[in-house]
């Protein structure tokens, strides 16, 4: 197959070359790979100020909406008289005018209206934020489910209760987020319950979770950082939302896998790796054949030391000299005629011995 030497040198420079695109594959991975991870980067730290903008105006908006209430001298008069039914239909109005999944009045008392089935912590995190600020702000967890709550206080003309205004995060408001986004990224809310970190985000499993707190809660002024994920290689992006209660207790998690970011070069990257296996193959195949011919000539070597020692000539110094010098002979022959020199030369190296 590859007898001339044309070919083989041909066939030697095309393994040579396919070496050389693997090397650039891999040089052109890293880089597009580094560069494509900077871009994410960029995104994400974007979009977190583009959240915290979102984050801040919905806060302004639900504590604006709150105080109108609270300054209402009905609703301050029906808090004063305990008429909870009225409460609950001003709250209730209040609600469905705003789209808003939670509105309910807390009394000093610590009683509630307009909020049913709440647990027993979830109520003394609830009153403690409240006692220890008339306008408490942040992640606020009821039922086991995130909000975004404000609190508003209710003076006649003393503190008599709070009116707080809740907004669920759930996927429809996190999608809605993530559409503002020029990549496709995921957004998820964690907050913190004794001592664990918790999401509804189906996608994240507990050890992504302990792999986030380790690696980005616990410093999320770093920035984006690289994580490998129960999806894969991702960047992700933390940002401290702040607890009702107070503290860093829920965090905004802005995600991106990496495979997304290099599938517009994988065809690019693909081409390239075929031709450097291909060249590869190739040189690997030229090689395999020269080491079955270098085998091949060396069998053949001992066949004819053996057959020139039972002829008796192996003691002979003429007979050696001769030996070398048809060994030289058929050396040149065998590199320039291949395969059928080497048997007129056996035959000639015969008929020596038998003269």
């Amino acid at each position: 197959m590859f007898n001339r030497l044309s070919t083989k040198l041909t066939v030697l420079y095309a393994g040579l070359f396919g070496v050389a695109m693997l090397a650039v594959a891999g040089l052109v991975y890293a880089m597009v790979s580094e560069s494509a991870a900077r871009l994410v980067r960029d995104e994400l730290q974007a979009n977190a100020a583009v959240f915290d903008r979102v984050w801040d105006l919905r806060a302004r908006q639900l504590s604006d909406s709150a105080d109108i209430l609270s300054r209402d001298f009905g609703f301050r008069e029906a808090v004063a008289t305990q008429d909870a039914p009225t409460i609950q239909s001003a709250l209730d109005n209040l609600r469905r005018r705003l789209q808003l999944d939670r509105a309910f009045m807390m009394t000093l008392e610590g009683e509630i209206v307009g909020l049913e089935n709440i647990s027993s912590s979830e109520l003394d995190t609830l009153w403690s934020a409240l006692d220890s600020s008339e306008r408490a702000a942040g992640i606020l967890t009821i039922n086991g489910r995130a909000y975004q709550a404000v609190s508003s206080p209710i003076l006649a003309p003393n503190l008599i209760g709070w009116i707080v205004f809740a907004a669920e995060l759930n996927d429809h408001q996190l999608q809605q987020f993530e559409a503002l986004a020029a990549i496709p990224l995921q957004a998820s809310v964690l907050s913190r319950d004794d001592g664990a970190w918790r999401s509804t985000d189906s996608a994240l499993s507990a050890h992504d979770l302990r792999l986030l707190e380790r690696r980005l809660i616990t410093d999320a002024s770093q920035g984006p950082r690289r994580l490998r994920l129960h999806g894969g290689e991702t960047l992700a992006q933390a940002t401290p939302l702040g607890a009702f209660s107070g503290g860093d207790d829920a965090v905004l998690v802005l995600r991106y896998p990496l495979a997304l970011a290099m599938r517009a070069y994988q065809p690019l990257l693909g081409a390239i790796l075929l031709l450097g296996l291909g060249g590869v193959a190739l040189l690997g195949a030229l090689l395999h054949l020269e080491v079955e011919e270098a085998a091949a000539q060396d069998l053949e070597r001992h066949v004819l030391v053996r057959r020139l020692r039972a002829l008796g000539l192996a003691g002979d110094d003429d007979a050696g000299g001769q030996v070398a010098q048809l060994g030289r002979r058929r050396g040149l022959v065998h590199l320039l005629t291949a395969g059928a020199a080497a048997a007129d030369e056996l035959e000639l190296v015969v008929g020596l011995g038998d003269v």
